[in-house]
């Protein structure tokens, strides 16, 4: 018997390396079939989809901690991102020309939300320099607040058409978004600037449409994405002024969503392309096609709509500093008073608050508090954000019966 195993154990060691051999020449001919390959392509793909999900948890982990040593300064970057949802909702993985190896939604998606916390690192440090040299600059802010005009709201706007310099190039709207009264103001102010520059041309560009879509009479409202803002493009329209859509379409049809935390640990639920990193790559897309147009129309008013967040001075990659060539006004219109949820979740309630905007928020004075806020020196509207911030009154009982509150 003992002769028997030896002398089996013999045969297997010597027709070892013969087998191992033609297990290779096995593997080799099943990796040059189509099968294989993609099973190959497949192991790879799963590869490089976990080492973007430990990117993705890893740079989260880093700027959450960040967050907790500053919850106030850097709130209004935005949240850390934590995760990934829907994002099987995305039109398409091809979001970056130069980034080939993305091959599949969620690649990208935890791509986008990893640079997004880096860049949620990197733009802190600028934030906290500029809280620094706004404090240092409180003095002058107060006095510039106290010399603004003090206006009843049905004289906003034609007060501002006057503020706007005549070499002004491109008027910056930015608002914030969801409140009625505000689409108004932004009419009134078409028509404003219409009677003011009679024998300028205007153009009007947002992102509330897509990139490159031109409004006109026969457009139906209920067939775009955005029917709210329809009266501003019809007002447009009436004064003679073309409307433009700026959004590209990757971003302006995509529902997947991120997870944010707050400084407070609560999760905000929020659009991949209103973090940090989908912010950069709409605002360099409209910078572009902006750039584009001003080739064409070298001696036009451009008015950009947005939300604030694009234009206002001191944000991350906005289009207010990106446009070297354009002399800019930056105008902000925010809600005197707005719902806010208070508590978490199901047991959250809605409630009725006074809005601070960015530059209340940071220096809680009294002085920013009131409904017009005007900043003629250009280093003080640089660290302000704005040339001139309106607050407008909002009726919050037609509000709340129309967000079904």
């Amino acid at each position: 018997m003992k002769r028997i195993v030896c002398l089996t154990l013999l045969i297997c060691l010597v027709n070892a390396p013969t087998q191992l051999q033609a297990g290779k020449r096995l593997s080799n001919k099943l990796k040059s079939t189509r099968v294989g390959r993609a099973f190959g392509k497949l192991a790879q793909t799963e590869r490089f989809s976990r080492i973007l999900d430990k990117r993705l948890r890893t740079s989260f982990e880093t700027a959450r901690e960040l967050q907790k040593q500053h919850p106030q300064h850097i709130d209004f970057l935005g949240e850390p991102i934590r995760r990934v949802r829907r994002a099987k909702d995305m039109p398409t993985h091809r979001v970056y020309a130069d980034k080939p190896f993305l091959t599949t939604r969620r690649q990208t998606a935890n791509y986008m939300a990893a640079k997004s916390n880096r860049a949620y690192l990197k733009e802190s440090k600028h934030v906290l320099e500029w809280i620094k040299q706004l404090k240092n600059h409180l003095p002058q802010m107060q006095k510039a607040a106290r010399q603004t005009a003090d206006l009843q709201a049905e004289n906003f706007i034609p007060w501002l058409t006057e503020q706007i310099p005549a070499r002004t190039t491109t008027l910056f709207v930015g608002e914030m978004h969801g409140f009625k009264e505000i689409h108004q103001s932004v009419e009134m102010l078409l028509i404003s600037l219409h009677e003011q520059n009679p024998n300028r041309e205007i153009i009007l560009f947002t992102e509330f449409l897509p990139k490159d879509f031109q409004w006109s009479e026969d457009v139906r409202p209920s067939s775009l994405a955005l029917p709210v803002y329809a009266p501003i493009w019809q007002q447009a329209a009436r004064k003679g002024i073309p409307v433009i859509g700026l959004e590209e379409e990757v971003s302006f049809y995509d529902f997947c969503d991120v997870e944010g935390i707050d400084p407070q640990g609560n999760v905000k639920v929020i659009s991949q392309w209103a973090h940090l990193e989908g912010m950069r790559i709409r605002n360099e897309s409209w910078t572009d096609t902006l750039t584009a147009y001003r080739k064409k129309y070298p001696h036009a008013l451009f008015v950009v709509y947005t939300g604030a967040a694009h234009s206002s001075y001191y944000f991350p990659y906005s289009l207010s500093t990106a446009l070297h060539n354009e002399r800019p006004f930056v105008l902000t219109l925010y809600p005197d008073k707005y719902f806010k949820l208070n508590g978490r979740g199901l047991i959250g309630q809605m409630v009725a608050a006074t809005h601070e905007e960015p530059l209340e928020a940071l220096t809680k004075h009294i002085m920013f508090k009131q409904a017009v806020l005007q900043f003629k020196d250009p280093e003080l509207s640089r660290l302000a954000g704005f040339d001139v911030r309106l607050k407008i009154p909002i009726n919050l009982e037609q509000h709340a019966e129309e967000k079904g509150f």
